[in-house]
């Protein structure tokens, strides 16, 4: 059987998990203001993503192989996610700096 794809969920869920662990400390030192409310927000979508990932990524076997094509799409939307917050860190989320 093809089960290719239920180890790519769960290499996704360990990076997001890798991501978010990071992203608490991060949070911690973000000033208050949008930028920060911005990336909280962010943060929570991701954590959902990501515990829904691996919810439907425990299932018993032959339900996960009924969900493939659901896991699979699933899957891309919370990497591209992850990958959009990571991006959105890197470049400033609300397009400044914050400074006045």
């Amino acid at each position: 059987m093809d089960v290719q794809f239920l180890q790519q969920a769960t290499e996704q869920v360990i990076s997001c998990r890798q991501v978010l662990k990071y992203t608490y400390v991060f949070g911690y030192y973000l000033p208050d203001g949008k930028e920060k409310t911005l990336f909280e927000h962010l943060q929570e979508q991701l954590e959902r993503s990501t515990e829904t990932l691996s919810e439907m990524s425990e299932l018993p076997l032959a339900k996960v192989l009924e969900k493939r094509a659901e896991i699979v799409n699933y899957q891309r939307f919370t990497g591209k996610f992850m990958q959009g917050l990571l991006e959105g860190v890197e470049s400033g989320l609300t397009g400044h700096d914050g400074t006045a």
